[in-house]
């Protein structure tokens, strides 16, 4: 379980092992219906962290004005690229 809060739908999630060994997962935000269908409302990400052995994580931070649909990263030259919709 990443982010489980069934008031905040919390939809198409994103991980990425980092070479620090750190896992970062991207959790895509939808709440009502036009914050489903990307119109109004708290379009955001959730930003999350866990350490190995990865039982827990920690989503403290978020994209507030951002939902990442679809995203999909990957790490290029000691960078980690997001890619999204």
């Amino acid at each position: 379980m990443i982010y489980d809060v069934a008031a905040d739908s919390p939809l198409e999630t994103e991980l990425e092992l980092l070479p620090s060994g750190q896992m970062l997962a991207l959790v895509r935000m939808d709440g009502s219906d036009d914050e489903l269908l990307g119109n109004s409302g708290r379009l955001r990400t959730k930003v999350c962290w866990s350490a190995a052995p990865y039982t827990k994580f920690d989503c403290g931070s978020e994209f507030s004005g951002q939902r990442l649909d679809r995203p999909i990263s990957c790490s290029a030259q000691g960078r980690l690229v997001v890619i999204a919709r």
